[in-house]
């Protein structure tokens, strides 16, 4: 582990989703805010490097091997970590400005979004996440590609942080939109977000056209494809999710 915190910034943006120096904040923050502490044998890092690495990379029992515990200790440790990272949940899960009095920048600094859009506080929409279910209670999970999976519904704002997240099966998700949410409030990238990180506009200047002499009924068309090319977008974002979000 300290290989990695100390090394190449590459690997442990590889291995954890960000970067060296948001890990310790993570670490810490946990620690000071949310009553994380080491046990006797086992330092904070290693319970945020075990947890982290488990949700990241879909990991199974294999990691009993990678960081040499058993996996009664292994179990013990996901859950106190989990448990902690609820409550960071709750905190960075939710919009910025809670009454909505404020346009987001994104819209209020664009003419090609204001005023139409200066209602707008982000995108709603859901997305299946595949899941590890015992094989007796996999039947009403199972989607329409025959795998168990969990549909969550969440809310979206103009920083693609999410707001809102509706899931009662299964706290984990919760925990990894928020742990999304937590790499991208340190204004670093998320590497599992890449694609929209990428493309940050909502909508490409090309598919605004002259809208001179153009009929009602045109316009009503081309305002229906731009609406849905900014959904598409945050979709995107949405379905990026399901990458390396294989949860049990």
């Amino acid at each position: 582990m300290q290989k990695l915190l100390n090394g190449h910034e590459k690997r442990c943006f590889h291995m954890f989703r960000m970067t060296q120096s948001t890990f310790h904040q993570l670490c810490m923050d946990l620690e000071s805010k949310y009553g994380l502490f080491p046990s006797d044998r086992i330092s904070t890092l290693e319970n945020v490097d075990l947890f982290v690495f488990t949700l990241s990379k879909g990991a199974s029992n294999d990691i009993q091997e990678r960081f040499q515990h058993f996996g009664e200790a292994i179990s013990r440790i996901l859950n106190e970590v989990l448990n902690i990272m609820d409550d960071l949940s709750r905190d960075i899960i939710r919009p910025r400005d809670l009454e909505f009095k404020e346009i987001p920048s994104q819209i209020a600094n664009d003419t090609k979004y204001m005023p139409y859009f200066k209602d707008c506080i982000g995108a709603i929409d859901d997305t299946h996440i595949d899941v590890i279910i015992r094989e007796e209670n996999q039947l009403c999970y199972r989607g329409r590609k025959g795998t168990p999976t969990v549909n969550v519904l969440e809310t979206c704002d103009f920083d693609l942080l999410f707001t809102y997240v509706l899931n009662d099966q299964n706290r984990i998700i919760c925990v990894a939109f928020a742990l999304h949410n937590y790499i991208r409030s340190s204004k670093a990238l998320d590497p599992t977000f890449k694609v929209i990180d990428a493309y940050p506009n909502f909508i490409s200047s090309e598919a605004f056209l002259d809208t001179k002499c153009i009929s009602t009924q045109e316009v009503e068309h081309m305002s229906n494809n731009e609406m849905t090319k900014i959904r598409n977008d945050i979709t995107t974002s949405l379905i990026a999710t399901k990458q390396q979000r294989r949860v049990s």
